[in-house]
Parts: C-alpha cells; structure tokens; sequence
C-alpha cells in the first residue's frame, strides 16, 4: 500500500524533516517503510508508529528524511526500507555522556550537571564551536513611583536530564531538561536538538517554562550561546544579517584609513568576503600593520526586532561605550552569518519578527573566542513582568468567578532555532537559502481528498464547488480566513508570548478587539479555533490556513496551559493575559486542539504537551470550581468530560494504555444511564481515579457549552479511534435534542428538560446535522441548515466577512473592521458550516432560500 505526499507550496525542501503518513485500520502491522521522491530515487528515511489502531494496526507513522533528498514529493509503501545510504550516524554512549558522529559533523554531549548542550563541535575533523549553552536573564525590581533600581543577573543554568529520542539511522534527537537559575531553582527548560545526516545542522526546540514569584521574578533575557574560535586577524572576522531581505555585512575591523590613507580597495576585498593578508611589498606590509593598529575594533554586532516593524542592526567596540545604530529595517530575517578563515556558522530564529523582542548578537568578533547569541527574548527590550494587571478578579469584565486566580506558575513559551556549520564564512547566496529554509521550513502533507477518503481526523466535507449554493458557503469560509489574516497584521497580533492567538471580541465603538476586558480579551481555544484553522487547511491544503493553524498551536499549546504543578494538565480560560482568569479547566488545554499538528508534523514538543494533558483529570481536585460542592468533583458531560476525552483517546491511541480506555468507557456508562443520556446535568459526580460520571440530577440554565467545544468532532473521532460505538450514539441523541421545541423536548423527556436553555443553536447545527444523517431524518437537517443561515453573515453582507474601512491613516492606508464581530461566532460558525456540507449536503437550501432565512436572523449572542 502506498501514500503519496507533496511539499507545501511556499515551504522549502532543506533540512531534517519530520511528516506522518496515516493508514487504514488492520492494514499496517509492522512498521517498516520506504520512500522513493518524484525522480523514483530511493530516500533514506527511519521511521516509527506514532499512533495504533485498537487492533493493533499502526495509524499514524512518524518519519524523518533529509527534505533535500525527498524535493517537492514522495510516495511512503509499507515495505522494508531497501534505500541505501553512505551516510551514518553514531551516538555513542561514554563515561561522561555521548559522542555524536555524523559523516562531516562530530560533537561530544556532556552527562547531565553542568551547564553545557554539546561542546567541542567540528566539521571535517576542524573546530568550529567550543560549547552550546542555554543563556537566561533574571530581573528584579525594587519600585517606587517613578524610580526604581532593576537588578538583573544571569542565571547559571543546570541539566538534570537527557534523554534520546527518535534515535535512528537518518536523525536523533536529544532532550535536555533543567533549570536556568540553578542557585534559586528557578525557570525551567526542555530544550531538544535534532542532528543527523546531510547537513551539518542543528535543529533547536527551545522550551521556557515559567517557575518562580511573579511578584519579583521577571525575565530579561532568554536565549542560547555558543562560543566559536575564529583564527586570523580581526579584519578576517566577519558578520552577515539579513533584515528585509537585504543583507548587512561588515567586518570587524575595516581596513579604510584617511590617516594615513590605504584607498578603498582593501574595504572593497572584505565586502566582497575576500579575506586580507599581509602584502609581500615591505612598504604595503608596513602600512597594512599601522592601519591594523589604528583603526576600531567593533566587537559586537546585533540584529534586533524590538517591535511589530522595528528592527535595528547595532554595533559597538567593547563593553562601556557607546553603541552606534548601524541599519534599520522593518523586519529582520532571522539570521546571522560569522566566520573567519578557519571556521563559520549561521545561527537563525524562526518567526523573527513575528515573536518580538527577539535578536542575533555577536561579541567578541574581533578576537579569537567569539560568541553567538540567539535571543529569543532580548535583554535590549524591558524584563517580562508575569504579574496580572491587577490583584482582583472583575466579574463584571467577563472573568469567570469572583475569586482571583492568575497564576503562570507552570506555563510554557517554545522558540525555534538552527545553528548550521561552515567551514568559511557563509557567502550571501549561503545565508538567503537558510533564513528561507528557517522561516518556512518543509512540509509534507496527503492531498486534500486523500485525507477525505481515509477520514484522517474524523469526517469532514472538501470544499463544495458543485452549485452556486456551495461556491457561496465557500467563498464565506474563505474571507473569514482573509479577515483574521488582515487582522493579524493591522493589529498586531504578534509578540513573543502571542504570536498565534486571535482576539476574542471587538469592540465597534472603539475601532479596537477588547484588549483591556477580562474574558473579552485573548481567545486562546476558546470555542475552538483551532479546530476551524486545522479543518479548513486539511479539506483545502493551502500552506498560508496551515501556517496560521501552526502558530496558533504552538501558542495556546503551551502558554495557555499547565505543564507542572497542581494545575498540570489544565488550561487557563480567556482573559486579558494569558494564565490571568480564575476558571482553569480541560477544555482549554485538551489534546484535541493540536492533534493535526503533531500528527502531521511529528513535532516532539507538541506530542510532550498532549502527553502532559492525559491525566488532567487528576488535577481538577485543586481547582476550587470542580470542588466547591460538597467536596465532590463535579464534571460537566462537556465541555469538561469531553475534553478529557481528547486527552484519554490520544493517549490511548499513541500507547494502547488500556486504562485510558477504562476510564472513557466508565464515563460513558454514567452518562447513558441518566435520564437524558449525554443531555443529561449537565454536571455529573466524577471520580477521577476510575473515570466514573453518576447522575445528580438536571440544572437549569444556559447548556450552550456542552456541543460549542469540538464535541461533535471529538467523539466521533474517540469512537472510532477506541471502538466505543456509544460516543457516536450520543452524537445521535445530542444532535436531535438540542435542536427541539420545547414541546419536542416535553414530549420526548417530561419536566427534565424545564429551565434548561438551549442557546446558541448554531453551534448544534452540525451535530444536529450528523443525527439527523445516521437517523435518516431530512427534516432535521433543513432544522440544521436554518440555524445555520439564521446566524449567517448575509445578514450583514452578501459577500459573507467582509471587513469595511473605519478610517484610514495620513499616508492613505485604510484601517478595517467588521464592527460586529467575535471569534467565538466565527470559529464555530466556520466549524459548523464544514459539518453540515459533510452530513445534510443534499438537505442545503437554495440561495433564495438562504436569503429568505438570513432575513429572519438575529442580533447574535457573541
């Protein structure tokens, strides 16, 4: 059997690459693979499962390959990896850690203690990088009004742990764990570097997690250093940037004198890359030495982007003077080149400008122990300050409860990075090929319709250009994708702690997305976006839907959720900080939201945060809400239990951990044995260590979070991937109740439904869809399909989300709106309309008849 895949348009084919390749269940038993490009040459490629079918049968498998050998396409056959290879690689356990070899690169990984990732790094046996080393920045500050004195120190980091994962014939990758401040046990780490065969490469996962005292503990820097021994004389040092696509190169010390005068030629040779030497001519060599030792040395050189479109290249002799503003840009591309005659190296920052503060510094170019810094957050910017904005928690801005709660003990930030060895100083060519290479790195993915057929991720409609009905839907589902792409960009949506996230709701009166109000502010998961992004890139394959999808995974992933402590495994609810609202819970943080990414990618750190998700039940005994009633663990059938779910099923299908499926299928029991099944409570009685859900009775009130959180998608796709055909069922009852009257609902169930408030009917309309499919029952559907329409965006425009200028800035730039506007409508719009063109296709009205519906719509509830 075999599966085709193709580079991502605009994503570049260099580098190790890490793609997933899903498989029909009892079809893959053992996992054994090869790989031939589109020129049928064989690729080395390793290989392991990533994800079991309940029977055993591999579902997903997790390769790695050199992108440069793979080009723009593959086909993967289930078959023994015949490809040959002259490449090795050999990580070779030692008395004090690991010796890596690779056919051009060796590099000794010291035993846990110190404060070192690998050191003594060469290529083709020379020299090129002494040590890597993580670098944090710890600030403090004594305040008062005006003044303050900050104390900033750095910290002396410290490994506890290695790991190796995915070691193989193609890559390994290394897993080091520990803390930056190693004297005060404060600010974590998990950090990963992935090595292997073709270039000498070194891929970098950086992970901050935050451990300390928000009242005094900030960060002003975080980043890492490596040290690289540069031979030769000052003039033969050299750097290159590239900020707006235009390279900045200088040397350390440039050879044009006045006094006395040496002409240009010598500056022209350094700018070209050429490297000086001493002329044989006594009297140039004479010259050449005087002008050595009159003229600077500038030592440090830095590419910063301290904002949104702020980017400076600075430079300064030595520590104490002044430093000069040398270029400014708007963007810089993330990269930086040094070298001298013996040895070189480029360091780069994926999404440079796009997670501000960030930087590329150099010191010391001018000797011969140079050092090169990635800053992931840069010490040139103000510390992180992780206090909330204030010490009360305001009901009245939407933040959950009354009771304060912001806490980012336990949250996360991840950076990516590469570090490439030359044995030179990288040309321009060189520098421009691996900033693309770093900033859009490759990509392997199945055709739209391949993933269709195989229901990867549960069903799901592809795009319906068949009628003008469809090609409208389409076309709606298409500019809300322009419309946040706009947003983004206008407002900003950008930062090192953002960078992914949308805005929750706007604010017309303002011209601004709520930034200041509680629950209104950042969207985080909230009514799950990321299941619209993920769903819309898989059903279109267009790279811009998954590079948005991408961003926001690896933001709300980590630093909206809890990765130790007594929350581990929760996430933090919407508010005007990430980690500020007092409601921690399930839903935010569930494995569900990231599945497309780790699957797809094979993106380690996203599978170590699904991982940490799988016992977040345990933790709802230390949050007040999930206790305060008479000390019983209350759980709501969703969007608690169904987030806890997504994290069992994950877990169960990458481990075939048999308790994962015990504790699903106990809650199941519960909960179909209530009066009302899953529309029952919706708050049942939880018991976290054996998964039980048992009936107290109905609550009153508004039950619109129950299907609005990816439940439709969610159980669908547990009872497949665990054989439990009663996570369909409740689809099946859900779907047709939410949608009643109520005198259906009296008819069908009593007094149980009474005081129970079905809002937000839209976001059923796609559950309602799907029972109404498996029940044969087409007047459901057109039920669906209204609810549908009647919170369409025709009611505002015929051209679905479409944004309208409110003012536009002195150089003629319009700024746009579309003033009624919430991210939660959107997303679940958007999810909902992919549902329904999946399960009532056939039930869509005419376009008169949707204009007909969208005139009765209502102000909606965002």
């Amino acid at each position: 059997m075999e599966m085709k895949l193709h580079l991502l348009e605009g994503r570049t084919a260099e580098g190790l690459v890490s793609f997933g390749t899903y498989w029909p269940r009892g079809k893959v038993r053992e996992c054994g693979f090869s790989a031939v490009n589109d020129h049928d040459q064989p690729v080395r490629m390793q290989s392991a499962p990533a994800a079991y079918w309940p029977d055993g049968s591999i579902k997903w498998a997790r390769h790695t390959a050199d992108a440069g050998a793979i080009g723009k396409a593959l086909r993967v056959e289930n078959s023994k990896d015949t490809s040959a290879s002259h490449e090795s690689l050999q990580l070779i356990p030692v008395q004090d850690g690991y010796q890596v070899r690779t056919a051009c690169m060796q590099f000794d990984i010291p035993a846990p203690g110190g404060d070192t990732l690998i050191r003594n790094a060469q290529l083709h046996g020379l020299p090129v990088l002494t040590d890597l080393k993580p670098v944090f920045l710890l600030s403090r500050v004594d305040a008062n009004g005006d003044c303050y004195q900050e104390t900033v120190s750095e910290g002396r980091p410290r490994i506890d742990q290695i790991e190796i994962e995915d070691q193989g014939p193609v890559s390994a990758t290394v897993c080091y764990r520990g803390v930056y401040c190693s004297a005060e046990d404060l600010m974590r780490f998990e950090i990963r570097i992935r090595f292997g065969i073709g270039a000498p490469l070194l891929q970098i996962t950086n992970t901050f997690f935050y451990h300390g005292d928000p009242s005094m503990d900030r960060m002003k820097g975080l980043g890492l250093r490596a040290r690289m021994p540069l031979e030769g004389e000052a003039c033969n040092h050299h750097v290159r940037f590239l900020a707006d696509g235009v390279e900045f190169h200088e040397p350390a010390q440039l050879m044009e004198s006045r006094i006395p005068r040496t002409g240009p030629e010598m500056k022209r040779k350094q700018l070209k890359g050429e490297f000086l030497h001493t002329p044989k001519d006594p009297r140039e060599a004479e010259l050449f030495g005087r002008v050595q030792q009159e003229l600077p040395v500038w030592n440090r050189f830095t590419l910063s982007q301290s904002g949104q479109n702020t980017c400076t290249i600075r430079k300064r002799t030595k520590e104490g003077f002044c430093t000069l503003d040398a270029y400014r840009a708007v963007h810089g591309d993330g990269v930086m080149a040094v070298g001298a005659e013996n040895a070189g190296a480029i360091f780069g920052i994926r999404d440079f400008w796009q997670r501000y503060p960030s930087a590329l510094r150099v010191d010391d170019l001018g000797k011969s122990d140079a050092s090169l810094t990635a800053w992931f957050w840069s010490p040139e910017s103000p510390a992180m300050d992780f206090k909330h904005y204030d010490d009360h928690s305001y009901m009245a801005n939407y933040e959950g409860f009354a009771y304060f709660g912001a806490d980012p003990e336990g949250i996360a930030v991840t950076s990516e990075a590469s570090l490439l060895l030359t044995d030179s100083l990288p040309d321009m060519q060189k520098l421009q090929q691996f900033a693309k290479a770093v900033q859009k790195p490759p990509v392997y993915v199945y055709e739209p319709e391949d993933y269709h057929a195989l229901e990867a991720f549960g069903p799901w409609s592809l795009p319906a250009k068949d009628s003008d009905e469809g090609k409208m839907l389409e076309s709606f589902l298409d500019s809300a994708i322009t419309y946040y792409q706009e947003q983004q960009e206008q407002r900003g949506w950008y930062g090192f702690f953002d960078y992914g996230d949308f805005r929750h709701s706007y604010d017309p009166d303002r011209h601004t997305w709520k930034y200041d109000i509680g629950g209104w502010a950042l969207q985080q998961t909230e009514l799950v976006p990321t299941y619209w992004l993920w769903l819309q890139f898989l059903r279109t394959g267009r790279e811009d839907i998954f590079s948005l999808a991408e961003a926001m995974s690896r933001n709300t992933s980590e630093v909206d959720c809890y990765h130790f402590g007594p929350l581990k495994g929760l996430g933090s609810r919407h508010n005007v900080r990430h980690w500020g609202c007092p409601c921690k819970e399930p839903r935010v943080s569930m494995a569900g939201h990231h599945r497309p990414m780790f699957y797809l990618t094979g993106d380690l750190r996203i599978g170590q945060c699904m991982k940490e998700m799988a016992n977040a039940h345990l933790s709802l005994q230390n949050v007040r809400w999930y206790t305060e009633n008479e000390g019983k663990i209350r759980c709501r059938t969703a969007p608690d239990w169904s987030s806890l779910v997504s994290d069992w099923m994950t877990e169960y299908e990458r481990t075939l951990n048999k308790d994962m499926f015990s504790l699903v299928r106990r809650g199941c029991e519960g909960i179909l044995s209530a009066p009302m099944g899953f529309g029952s409570g919706p708050e049942f009685s939880f018991i976290p260590e054996t998964g039980e859900m048992r009936y107290e009775g109905e609550q009153r009130g508004g039950i619109h979070l129950t299907q609005c959180f990816a439940t439709l998608q969610i159980l669908l796709e547990s009872a497949e991937a665990m054989d439990i055909p009663a996570l369909r069922d409740m689809c099946v009852q859900y779907g047709q109740m939410y949608l009643m009257t109520p005198s259906e609902r009296e008819q069908a169930y009593g007094t149980l439904p009474e005081g129970k408030e079905y809002g937000m009917p839209y976001t059923a309309s796609g559950m309602a869809a799907f029972a109404g499919m498996e029940l044969g029952n087409e007047e459901l559907q057109k039920r669906a399909w209204k609810e549908l329409l009647l919170a369409s965006p025709l009611r505002y425009s015929e051209h679905g989300f479409e944004s309208q200028p409110y003012a536009h800035t002195s150089d003629g730039r319009a700024l746009k709106e579309i003033p009624w506007m919430s991210t939660n409508y959107i997303s679940q719009w958007c999810l909902n309309t992919i549902m329904l063109l999946a399960f009532a296709k056939d039930a869509m009205p005419s376009k008169s008849e949707m204009r007909l519906i969208a005139r009765e719509s209502y102000r909606l509830a965002l």
